[in-house]
């Protein structure tokens, strides 16, 4: 039995769908990795003075490289500007 191309189109992705599903599975239930609760805000980050604090207060949170990711995004676009 052949497939035509819209049934073929169809069953591959059904096929690619179900192995996505699989794929991803075991993260269904998965709880927090390593470092992960760190990461998570506080409480008391969870307002506009603490999105302000997050941004602009070095190691409010564990992640604190945002200005340099900020400058190294702007040095990106200048970059692609100039050619």
């Amino acid at each position: 039995m052949r497939l035509s191309d819209p049934k073929r189109d169809w069953f591959f992705c059904l096929i690619l769908a179900v192995v996505t599903m699989l794929a991803y599975q075991p993260a269904w239930r998965g709880g927090f990795l390593w470092d992960d609760d760190a990461n998570i805000a506080t409480p008391e980050l969870r307002s506009l003075d603490g999105l302000r604090r997050i941004w602009f207060e070095p190691r409010t949170t564990q992640q604190y490289s945002r200005i340099l990711l900020l400058r190294t995004a702007d040095a990106t676009v200048i970059a692609a500007a100039e050619r």
